[in-house]
């Protein structure tokens, strides 16, 4: 057997620290796993076209704290990192009813599809969705 040298020493230390920092950058993620879902959806006029630059406004029901944005020219919207909780959906365009959807439950690790349909008439009338509509989970 050989003597263990300064430099083989360097090296052992060397590969043991590269070990255990990859091991460090495997298991962090695991630990930080992701417990949000998402909500996305179709926004759309009686005809079946869909409405670009809508409001959609998600409020969660339960700490009041809302999450909102605009539906692209494909008249589709997505609002990402929702905790898992109770939420109330408005959706409003210009030429239109506004649409409200109360109840809607988000689970862990749940990404939601909700398509909001829109009728033709004035922004300032609401049509609030008492019964929640079938949502489909992916």
């Amino acid at each position: 057997m050989k003597p263990i040298t300064r430099r083989m020493a360097r090296v052992w230390w060397v590969a043991s620290l590269l070990s255990i920092s990859l091991v460090w950058l495997l298991v962090t993620p695991a630990q930080a796993q992701v417990y949000a879902g998402s909500i996305t959806g179709l926004v759309q006029d009686p005809s079946g076209a869909v409405v670009a630059n809508a409001s959609v406004v998600l409020t969660d029901t339960d700490k009041g704290l809302t999450y909102s944005t605009k539906t692209d020219a494909a008249g589709r919207y997505v609002l990402r990192a929702l905790p898992p909780s109770t939420y109330n959906i408005r959706v409003e365009a210009a030429g239109f009813h506004s649409e409200v959807q109360n109840g809607i439950v988000l689970e862990v690790n749940q990404n939601l599809t909700l398509n909001v349909p829109l009728r033709v008439g004035t922004a300032g009338e609401t049509v609030e969705v008492k019964g929640q509509s079938p949502v489909l989970s992916s």
